[in-house]
């Protein structure tokens, strides 16, 4: 298979019959079996349905790790599956850079340049490093400084564990986090410009076919009067092994869904994207069959 190139400008890292009674009576055990495995599994809530449906798909594509959370917008509750995971952001961390970018410009009391919204456009369509390069160093002089603000905007997102140490898309994130920056994408902020933030939801529906897995899967299905965005992610870690990411929002009939899906461990990348694809699908096919019960 031939990979894409990584999405994020950091080095390429090196690495890895019985008859009669009998039949009857192994006819009834296997039975009463059936019965008991079925009446445990009636027990269950539909958050460890999802649980177990999400241990199926990981040991079915063989990741390493898989991380999945979401959080439903009409009954603010979420969901988190292996929420202690790290993972390389890669480029959804450019969904980040434009909203910092954002806020720098609302600190100012200006909206998005013209030069600002091309870059962006770039970088989240066609997830181009140049354009998040040239965004990324709009917050400041130094790196140091455009890692403080971009880190500043996580901590007004309710993000806790993530941070930029002086660069982009090499640092880890979990999806937990990822869904706090997704939330921020349905909803908004008083710190940046409302249109602007309409701008890059646009940007987010997934045009490009490298937007086309993860949460990008989803608007294959979605009638006309529903909305699918996302930013996906790609990146080798010092194994030489694929961390693939997808974020994003699904806005569907029963409502609206902050989406984040990550795993690692693949030499081959499209496996690694067919996972979090199945992932996402699962979450929300849960989350809207049981829609007040997964939190």
């Amino acid at each position: 298979m031939t990979s894409r190139a990584p999405d994020v400008n950091v080095p390429m890292f090196t690495r890895r019959h019985m008859v009669g009674g009998f039949a009857l009576g192994a006819g009834l055990m296997a039975a009463g079996a059936w019965r008991e495995k079925n009446a445990a599994a009636n027990q269950l809530t539909p958050e460890q349905v999802l649980s177990s449906k999400l241990d199926e798909l990981a040991q079915t594509y063989g990741a390493d790790e898989l991380s999945v959370a979401a959080f439903n917008h009409v009954t603010n509750q979420g969901f988190q599956y292996h929420p202690e995971y790290r993972g390389y952001e890669a480029s959804i961390v450019k969904v980040s850079i434009a909203l910092a970018v954002m806020r720098f410009q609302h600190e100012k009391n200006d909206q998005l340049t013209d030069e600002q919204n091309q870059a962006m456009k770039a970088s989240i369509e066609q997830s181009d490093n140049d354009a998040t390069s040239q965004l990324f160093g709009m917050l400041g002089t130094t790196n140091t400084e455009r890692a403080d603000f971009l880190n500043g905007t996580y901590q007004k997102m309710g993000v806790t564990n993530t941070s930029s140490s002086e660069g982009w898309g090499s640092n880890e994130t979990n999806p937990v986090d990822q869904v706090q920056i997704a939330r921020t994408v349905y909803d908004g902020a008083e710190w940046a410009n409302p249109n602007d933030v309409d701008y890059l939801r646009e940007l987010m529906h997934a045009k490009d076919e490298s937007q086309s897995w993860g949460v990008g899967a989803l608007k294959e299905s979605r009638q006309d009067d529903q909305d699918v965005l996302c930013k996906n992610g790609w990146l080798p870690d010092t194994d030489n092994l694929w961390n693939l990411n997808t974020v994003g929002v699904a806005i569907l009939d029963a409502g609206a869904f902050s989406l984040c899906a990550m795993t690692k461990g693949f030499e081959d990348q499209t496996q690694g994207e067919k996972l979090v694809s199945d992932s996402i699908a699962a979450v929300v096919e849960a989350m809207v069959n049981h829609n007040d019960k997964i939190q």
